[in-house]
């Protein structure tokens, strides 16, 4: 599925790795150049989708201005968000 940026509630607290500033610059390299990158982890809970995987590929995203980015999308709730992500 293909998912508004914006619509991504990126909450930190969920990712259990430090986000590495030079992967996010070499990804939104990558990214500026058209190439494509795997899906990130979203879990949809009705009202809010909450990133589990791929924080590193969304900020890189943010950073080479796209406004899209491809999901895989699973019901559930931000706690199931933080499972997903360990």
């Amino acid at each position: 599925m293909i998912l508004r940026i914006e619509d991504i509630a990126v909450d930190q607290s969920i990712n259990l790795r430090e986000v590495d500033l030079v992967t996010v610059s070499e990804y939104s390299e990558a990214m500026e150049r058209g190439d494509k990158f795997p899906a990130i982890g979203v879990v949809d809970d009705g009202e809010t989708k909450w990133l589990y995987a791929g924080f590193h590929r969304i900020q890189a995203a943010q950073e080479a201005g796209l406004e899209h980015f491809e999901a895989e999308v699973k019901d559930g709730t931000r706690r199931d968000a933080e499972a997903l992500a360990c």
